[in-house]
């Protein structure tokens, strides 16, 4: 379905649909900003990585330092495959 790379000076954009591309933005920003919050609240440490799993769709957010990253699939697709090989490409 699509990515959404961003730091804070850019961004960087592929989706299947564009037309969503402001609602999914919004959702993985809120979600990133909402996560780093109940972490610092609960001393959970660092978040690496959200799942969210809609009706059709998942979306996988990663933060690497300042970087984020949300990749959209179909609910089907292996996040964990995915999540893999993001690690190994960062690290």
């Amino acid at each position: 379905k699509g990515y959404i790379m961003r730091n804070t000076t850019s961004a960087i954009i592929d989706l299947k649909n564009p037309a969503r591309l402001t609602e999914y933005a919004i959702l993985t920003s809120q979600t990133l900003k909402s996560a780093r919050q109940i972490s610092e609240l609960f001393n959970l440490g660092t978040i690496e990585n959200i799942l969210i799993t809609g009706k059709d769709t998942k979306a996988l957010c990663i933060a690497i330092g300042e970087n984020n990253a949300a990749i959209f699939m179909e609910k089907s697709a292996d996040h964990n495959d995915i999540l893999s090989r993001l690690q190994q490409a960062s690290g």
